[in-house]
């Protein structure tokens, strides 16, 4: 094969990629959220419900009965 058949072939396989057309899943919009509104899953810091207590519980009561065994 002569040097500039392998380099026009060369330079088409690093083109190959460009045809390719990309389909993402869906379509919809996504909206952020807004960190200063509140809805139904929001609670105070100090609020035994807010989701971050309650992880330091289970961890608390974790860590607890770890050490008294």
């Amino acid at each position: 094969m002569s040097a500039g058949k392998e380099r026009s072939q060369r330079r088409g396989e690093r083109a190959d990629w460009m045809t390719h057309k990309f389909f993402f899943g869906t379509t919809d919009v996504v909206l952020a959220k807004d960190a200063s509104t509140k809805d139904d899953h929001w609670y105070d810091v100090s609020d035994p419900r807010n989701a971050m207590n309650k992880r330091r519980r289970e961890d608390s009561a974790r860590s607890s009965k770890r050490h008294h065994k």
